[in-house]
């Protein structure tokens, strides 16, 4: 039994495009086997649609961090609002780095900005 393109794409989705996840699914679901191999290039052949499924695993870790953002367990929530500022809010200046100066007199300044 083959796998249609729509069963294909939509385990694959459902497999948040884990190829071995996938595997497991399509023997599940269709009782169809096929290797992670098959399954990585028959997925390769459709670039815009990893793509898709890429973004769509960005959105659901997006909504978790939000999510984590307002939990009552402070330490939990502290760090993820840390780690959205350090990735979200660059332009407020929430950023980690490294700032090197060098002086009117050549002489090099490190400055760790925390």
């Amino acid at each position: 039994m083959k796998l249609s393109n729509e069963e294909f794409w939509a385990g694959l989705r459902e497999s948040a495009g884990i190829y071995s996840r996938a595997v497991r699914l399509y023997k599940k679901e269709y009782d169809v086997d096929i290797s992670r191999v098959a399954v990585r290039d028959r997925a390769l052949k459709d670039p815009e649609q990893l793509k898709d499924i890429k973004e769509q695993n960005i959105d659901v870790a997006e909504e978790g961090l939000h999510t984590l953002m307002r939990t009552k367990n402070e330490p939990v929530r502290l760090r993820a609002i840390d780690l959205f500022l350090k990735t979200q809010g660059k332009d407020r200046g929430y950023v980690e780095r490294r700032e090197v100066d060098i002086d009117g007199d050549m002489n090099l300044v490190v400055e760790f900005v925390e």
